[in-house]
């Protein structure tokens, strides 16, 4: 598969049981939204899908306000800063190069609100110099200073309290025992004595009913779970955006031990279920349980999940309307210079219609390999109104599988 990466041969193996420590919370997290890509992630089966240039954009996001706690930038100097984090933006943008096989990925500038998420990302990190006693140092001195102090004040109105020192950046979390482990983006004591754990959300936390989505509060939950059970010391936790004030989560002692033991049950029950299952493809289709369409839809494993291939993409009109697989009926040519894949699923009456524009052409070359009669499946390719007809999006990946993916009954 390394000369030809688009290509799937088969179902990477499941082998061995899951582990009994060292677990990320995003790993479980996954485990508990389905099993399938739970476990394959545990045991470290490589994504399947490209990663989201928004994401790619919060980690350098991240990264740079964590040098920032640290205390590593040694100025308030705005033309500084901006330089720092259009490094490590550029930092990412090569990794993600580096680690996927389709080049020419869109630039993180194109990422959603890119601009708007510098700019509060360098605001943030003016306040946290501030916070630490750095002085300002260019030719807007005045006015930042005023910006410092503003976003000072709104802070201290929010209901939670300041930190006595320096936050500092990202500091290592888990349990005694080392099952479960995270890293929280900023850990302090308050002027109470009391461990703060917050979180930087660079995308959207709230759901549509203004309340904070369940995704952040067991992250964060989860984060003072490892801290409780490593000191006894039920800590505050805070969800910060980057625009906007930050969002205390309450959790209680009673409520953190109920959590560690419903982890354990659960986590013991997977991996007794995993232990049964035949070892061959099977274990993808009896693994395959996601709560909701939603999981599949965010999950990068669904290109080798013959759940999602043969179930769930044919019973749920979202997920249709997202990906685009089956067999090859036709491929033409658009007088733009545009190639016109024709896709027919065994299990669709209708045919679904994948176009790839010219300037993208480059960054499939699995269109250099496929013909009609060849199964293959496009992803991330968003029909939109047209739910029919899937265009090249900035995330999609073409496979084509060597294998036959279909089954000749559902």
């Amino acid at each position: 598969m390394t000369d030809r990466p688009y290509q799937l041969d088969g179902f990477p193996k499941i082998e061995g049981e899951l582990p009994s420590k060292g677990i990320s919370h995003s790993a479980f997290s996954k485990l508990s939204d389905c099993s399938l890509q739970g476990t394959l992630a545990i045991l470290g089966v490589s994504p399947m899908l490209a990663f989201s240039i928004d994401a790619a954009l919060g980690t350098a996001i991240h990264k740079f306000l964590d040098h920032a706690g640290k205390g590593d930038y040694e100025d308030l100097d705005e033309s500084v800063l901006k330089e720092k984090l259009e490094h490590e933006i550029e930092n990412q943008t090569e990794l993600v190069e580096k680690i996927w096989y389709a080049r020419n990925l869109l630039p993180l500038s194109l990422a959603k609100d890119s601009s708007l998420k510098k700019g509060w990302a360098i605001k943030q990190a003016l306040v946290g110099l501030s916070s630490q006693g750095k002085k300002v140092e260019d030719r807007h001195e005045t006015k930042h200073r005023d910006d410092v102090m503003e976003f000072l004040v709104a802070d201290r109105q929010a209901p939670i309290v300041e930190p006595t020192g320096p936050i500092g950046g990202e500091r290592p979390l888990s349990t005694e025992d080392g099952f479960l482990h995270g890293e929280a983006d900023r850990l302090y004591k308050d002027s109470d004595g009391v461990y703060v754990i917050e979180d930087w959300k660079t995308g959207e936390i709230l759901d549509n009913n203004g309340k904070l989505k369940m995704t952040v509060v067991d992250q964060l939950k989860n984060y003072g779970l490892m801290l409780y059970d490593k000191t006894g010391q039920v800590p505050r936790l805070i969800a910060r955006p980057l625009k906007g004030d930050p969002i205390p989560v309450e959790c209680f002692e009673q409520e953190l031990n109920d959590r560690r033991e419903m982890i354990d049950d659960e986590f013991s029950q997977k991996k007794e279920h995993l232990a049964k299952l035949a070892t061959s493809e099977e274990r993808y289709s009896q693994l395959a349980d996601p709560k909701s369409p939603s999981v599949c839809k965010f999950c990068s494993y669904r290109p080798i999940c013959s759940t999602y291939h043969n179930k769930n993409f044919v019973t749920e009109p979202e997920l249709r309307q997202l990906d685009c697989i089956g067999t090859i009926t036709e491929i033409t040519s658009g007088i733009d210079g545009t190639k016109i894949i024709k896709i027919k699923h065994p299990h669709d009456d209708e045919v679904q219609t994948a176009i790839f524009r010219k300037w993208s052409l480059s960054r499939h070359p699995a269109l250099n390999d496929i013909d009609s009669g060849d199964d293959v499946g496009v992803f991330n390719a968003w029909a939109g109104s047209h739910r029919r007809v899937h265009r090249d999006q900035r995330n999609t990946v073409v496979y084509k599988y060597a294998y036959g993916p279909f089954k000749s009954d559902i």
